[in-house]
């Protein structure tokens, strides 16, 4: 993958008109990066230089997109992104209301010499999931379907640092995985505002549809989910990294906690996602941000839907 890397690299910088897009800031993190795959492949596909702006982040820490993976684009220091780089208008409706402020955005994009922040394409980069169209950017070899471009792109971005991959494979040994096993994603918590929350045994009835591997990692932001599963489920090994504590993933609660705790989860859910990628069989919900991921990042005849049939970023 270097050469795509440098590929990459090089036909991003060739671009003059240029994007800032804000990460780490206003959701949770597969959501921030679903979407920012997004944006990276509408950049592509419009000559749009893509750069990122992340630190300070309360998601990723005060090194932001670096504490935990490669660097892969220019990366801006300037934190009134803060004040001036919001998803859309509802994610920052105090200060977008506030007089002078739109005025006062132009301003600081002009003085900045960017064409566009996070909000200015969000709309066009997400009106790309709905868009059946072929899409071809042969220099980095893709030809294909929205789903396989955005593969492509998470082959180009989600590179886990020295320091993270060597935490992973820690955390991973621990679990004492056979060679083949199955994975599941069973998300409740804050998922239950946005759409219907599976019980477990519909999961179970899904991987019984498309394999007999009796070993299974299960992300779940519910231990209640988990022993469940362990008791409903006898014949089957079940293993997780979610502890009794866990009840259920609050984004609010998630963000006022310590830099310590917030770090340890968040090793503890790209863990869990390094596992599943390398699992035989997922299930899991395409609703839900780290299935949609799952979904592009794994080959699609390993990766089956709950809630829906066809893979969607939600």
């Amino acid at each position: 993958m270097a050469d795509a890397h440098d590929t990459y690299g090089h036909l991003n910088a060739a671009c003059t008109r240029r994007l800032v897009f804000r990460i780490g800031h206003d959701a949770g993190f597969y959501s921030e990066y679903n979407n920012m795959v997004l944006a990276i492949l509408n950049c592509l596909r419009h000559c749009i230089r893509f750069e990122m702006f992340s630190a300070e982040s309360p998601l990723l820490g005060p090194t932001g997109w670096t504490t935990f993976f490669r660097s892969f684009c220019v990366e801006s220091p300037d934190t009134r992104h803060r004040v001036y780089n919001y998803r859309h208008p509802r994610s920052c409706l105090s200060i977008v209301l506030q007089p002078g402020y739109r005025l006062a955005r132009w301003r600081f994009k002009m003085a900045s010499a960017v064409d566009f922040l996070t909000a200015d394409v969000w709309r066009q980069a997400r009106a790309q999931r709905l868009d059946p169209s072929p899409i071809a950017l042969p220099a980095l070899g893709i030809d294909g379907t929205l789903r396989d471009a955005c593969r492509a792109i998470v082959h180009l971005t989600y590179r886990l640092n020295d320091e993270t991959r060597s935490a992973v494979e820690h955390l991973a040994a621990r679990l004492q995985l056979p060679p083949r096993y199955a994975g599941l994603h069973i998300r409740g918590g804050d998922k239950r505002r946005q759409s219907p929350v599976h019980h477990p045994d519909e999961y179970m009835a899904r991987l019984r549809a498309v394999s007999t591997l009796r070993d299974v990692f299960v992300l779940t932001d519910d231990h209640h989910a988990f022993t469940h599963l362990v008791r409903s489920h006898p014949e089957y090994t079940f293993r997780t990294l979610c502890s009794p504590p866990e009840s259920g993933y609050d984004h609010g609660r998630f963000l006022g906690d310590s830099e310590e705790n917030k770090r340890r989860q968040l090793l503890n859910l790209l863990t869990s996602i390094e596992v599943l990628r390398q699992a035989e069989e997922f299930v899991g919900t395409f609703s839900a941000n780290p299935g949609a991921f799952l979904g592009m990042a794994m080959p699609p005849d390993r990766v089956h839907g709950l809630d829906r049939t066809a893979w969607l970023i939600h």
